[in-house]
């Protein structure tokens, strides 16, 4: 078996992570924001929704939003039964 090289793997790591926030949308971030505050402003709720390992985020994601931006929130992951069935019907 070869030798990880983690160097390597961290310098790459570094270098994707470099050009991912070079390369951020700011307008599209403006955006959001924009959005977001909009359902602020209305009452609304935010919904978040997760698929495969990425199905935990969001959950942590609503909690944080909730607690930190007084935010209503839903994190449809938290409840599996209510997601499909909600799929089953539309």
């Amino acid at each position: 078996m070869p030798d990880f090289n983690a160097r390597g793997f961290a310098n790459a790591y570094v270098a994707d992570l470099q050009s991912a926030l070079t390369n951020l949308d700011m307008d599209a971030i403006d955006d959001f924001v924009a959005a977001v505050e909009g359902v602020m402003d209305n009452g609304g709720t935010v919904h978040f929704i997760g698929n495969g390992g990425s199905a935990g985020t969001p959950s942590h994601s609503a909690g944080d939003w909730s607690k930190e931006l007084a935010l209503p929130t839903l994190c449809h992951m938290d409840n599996i039964s209510g997601l499909t069935a909600w799929a089953n019907d539309t």
